[in-house]
């Protein structure tokens, strides 16, 4: 199996029987069956494209800027 497989889900909006794709968000597979990615994607004019992304190595991609991420653990004390 190739790289980005996996599942979304997905945001339209519907008018006057006309449907229109908002955008989606969802995981897939990055360079291993075991190994994944979270992306989040909108569309402009009908195109959709990649906006955000978080790898596995905790690497987040907005547009095309590039960010180390620093891991946050919430306790569970302060929900």
């Amino acid at each position: 199996m190739g790289d980005n497989f996996g599942s979304s889900i997905s945001f339209q909006i519907e008018d006057d029987g006309a449907t229109g794709e908002l955008g989606y968000l969802g995981f897939k597979r990055d360079g291993a069956d075991s190994t994944g990615k979270f992306s989040i994607n909108t569309y402009s004019a009908g195109t959709a494209s990649e906006t955000l992304t978080l790898t596995a190595a905790g690497v987040l991609t907005v547009n095309t800027v590039i960010t180390k991420i620093v891991r946050i653990r919430v306790s569970p004390d302060i929900m």
